[in-house]
């Protein structure tokens, strides 16, 4: 029996998963991490979190890109959120094999109290994380457009 409610497609709820991928990565590069520097822990304690927490993000960030994309290939259209998603995963595999190489080597130095030289790879690092962030807001919005749409279609043909 109909209930008159409107539900768009499971399939149009991917932007679930890109709100949280966003709001996850947001949170720990953008507010965990200044928080923690600013609590007057030994800064080798504070790297060693750092460290730690990094790894964890970046594996559960493959795990959002991963169902993230189920979403978007099981729908049609959609060709400027699969762009923007390729680019996520695309700085995030930069991130991944290259740069989080070159930090933790500077870490692990800097834990073992050891003088690191000054290197852009900190900078480097924001910056494509502010580029990847904006690239999930984008294909989040294409996302909720998608089921919006979906879910009005739906709404006028209960009607």
């Amino acid at each position: 029996m109909d209930s008159g409610k409107p539900s768009a497609s499971w399939k149009t709820y991917g932007f679930l998963i890109t709100t949280i991928w966003f709001v996850f990565a947001f949170t720990l590069d953008f507010v965990e991490t200044p928080i923690r520097f600013s609590v007057g822990l030994p800064k080798e304690s504070v790297l060693a979190i750092g460290h730690r927490l990094f790894h964890v993000l970046n594996r559960v960030e493959y795990v959002f890109a991963f169902a993230t994309a189920i979403f978007l290939f099981l729908q049609s259209g959609l060709k400027l959120a699969r762009a923007l998603w390729a680019l996520s995963v695309a700085i995030l595999l930069i991130q991944t094999c290259m740069l989080l190489m070159i930090l933790d080597s500077r870490t692990i130095a800097q834990i073992n109290g050891e003088t690191v030289e000054p290197s852009n790879a900190h900078v480097l690092y924001i910056g494509m994380e502010v580029v990847k962030l904006a690239a999930l807001v984008g294909s989040t919005i294409l996302l909720v457009r998608n089921h919006n749409r979906h879910w009005n279609g739906e709404k006028r043909a209960n009607r």
